[in-house]
């Protein structure tokens, strides 16, 4: 494929610069890769480090399946981290599925098929410009202002920095109606273990981790009542326009008490606002 085939002289320059740049990075990107890959591996077979290259034998199979399937990743994280989310025993897993994950595979969509997997491309407008102007705008306080620059520029890239990178993720990927339903079970599993642990903290809240409890409040996993009752509206939402849309009476029959037991967590968690 020609330069001149990903950007002909009728799109704007914009347009052209962008697909010249993704065709220069989806070339070169791979051979790099496959070159500091190669010397890595040389290197820790030399040094007799075999236990490091299990992540390296495990990388390029999940590298592989998220080119594949890239909403897996949006799946993953909906339904790994609400239980990583607290405890300082979950460091590695936090790591890999919530700062390293999401970016990753939202560089992978835009260097191979963001752009080409749709009639037409998806563009961004002044609501991404402003989200993208905050977080400029946020760093550079830090930088100049903060006092803590190091544990504030991490708890923005937490809470910043990675929401919009899934959000970017989402309009890139188009989610379809495949996609959507490959959601309902990960909603269902969630909103379904995650008032197990309500009720597990109200009457035997022994056999729950320590930073799983909150006094006098149900918090599930995120020991936060405002996060747990948003994870709860979040798929009590998908899983009832489901059940409504279906036709299917023993699906009803399965996710309508589901639906009332998480309103049941969403009551006793006491949060005014949900």
């Amino acid at each position: 494929m020609s330069t001149a085939r990903l950007a002909p002289s009728s799109l704007p320059l914009r347009e052209r610069v962008f697909s010249l740049a993704v065709h220069l990075l989806q070339r070169w990107i791979p051979l790099l890769f496959a070159g500091v890959i190669g010397i890595v591996v040389a290197d820790f077979i030399a040094g007799q480090a075999w236990y490091f290259l299990v992540p390296f034998v495990l990388g390029v199979p999940i590298i592989i399946l998220f080119l594949r399937y890239p909403f897996l990743a949006v799946l993953v994280w909906l339904l790994v981290f609400p239980f990583i989310v607290q405890g300082e025993g979950d460091r590695p897993v936090y790591w890999m599925i919530h700062r390293a994950m999401i970016p990753a595979v939202l560089g992978l969509v835009v260097l191979t098929r963001g752009r080409s997997r749709h009639r037409q491309p998806v563009r961004f407008g002044l609501p991404e410009l402003f989200m993208l102007f905050f977080l400029l705008y946020v760093v550079a306080n830090i930088l100049v202002l903060g006092k803590t620059r190091i544990p504030s520029l991490i708890h923005v890239y937490d809470r910043l920095f990675v929401p919009f990178c899934m959000y970017a993720l989402v309009r890139l990927l188009a989610p379809s109606r495949a996609d959507m339903l490959r959601l309902m079970p990960v909603a269902f599993v969630s909103l379904l273990v995650q008032c197990g642990i309500s009720f597990l903290s109200w009457f035997r809240p022994d056999v729950l981790p320590e930073y799983w409890l909150h006094p006098g409040r149900t918090t599930g996993s995120l020991a936060n009542p405002a996060i747990y009752t948003s994870v709860l509206m979040f798929c009590i939402l998908l899983l009832l326009q489901y059940a409504l849309d279906s036709q299917k009476r023993w699906l009803r029959s399965i996710v309508f008490p589901a639906v009332l037991l998480g309103f049941i967590g969403v009551f006793f968690s006491f949060s005014r606002g949900s």
